[in-house]
Order: C-alpha cells, then sequence, then structure tokens
C-alpha cells in the first residue's frame, strides 16, 4: 500500500494565525510516524508528536503541546500532493482551525 512521505520539515499555517513548524525525523513504511524526534514547533511552544500515520489520502496526527493543549490535526492530500486540513484541541474540541501546508508537495514513499 503506497504511503505519503511525509519525512523532512513542513510548514503549517492555521486560520488562527499560528504558523507551526513541523519536523519528521522518522516514518515507518507502513506510514506511522510517531516517534519523540518528530516534533512540531510555533513561538512560545514546543510539541512531540504521536498517535500519526500518513496515507496515500490522509493524514492524522497529535501534538502535545508543553503548554498543556493536544492539538489533533486530520488532513487530506489532494492529487498534486497539497495538504490541507482541520486541526482541534483534544482537551478542549470547540476550539478548532482549518490549516494548510504552505511549504511543500508530498509524493509517495
Amino acid at each position: 500500500m503506497a504511503v505519503k512521505d511525509v519525512r523532512g520539515d513542513w510548514t503549517i499555517q492555521q486560520s488562527t494565525g499560528h504558523v507551526v513548524q513541523i519536523h519528521i525525523d522518522n516514518q515507518d513504511d507502513d506510514g506511522t510516524f510517531a516517534s519523540p524526534q518528530n516534533t512540531a514547533d510555533y513561538p512560545g511552544e514546543h510539541g512531540t508528536i504521536d498517535d500519526a500515520k500518513a496515507t496515500d489520502q490522509e493524514i492524522s496526527f497529535r501534538v502535545n503541546w508543553s503548554g498543556g493543549a493536544r492539538g489533533r490535526y486530520v488532513g487530506r492530500f489532494d492529487f498534486q500532493g497539497r495538504l490541507t486540513g482541520n486541526g482541534f484541541d483534544e482537551a478542549n474540541p470547540t476550539v478548532q482551525c482549518t490549516w494548510a501546508c504552505t511549504s511543500k508537495t508530498f509524493g509517495n514513499r
């Protein structure tokens, strides 16, 4: 089964105005990429990524932010490998946003 290769550094622009830097070192052949080396950052916050998987069409991951929020990101890849999605705080699901990866297109592993 083909999966998108999400390794590397990429940027998410959230509708809240936050710009999140994603760093993915490790991704397994089945698309999972939960690893302590996989991180997310924006000014004043650092997070580790877990419960994470990419398929050929979709992505889902959680960022455990240093301030206590648990951000769930769910997205879809279009036919050109562009990524867009929705996010919410698992501790407070009414806090939501839309987002788009603005720095990279994704190909298959």
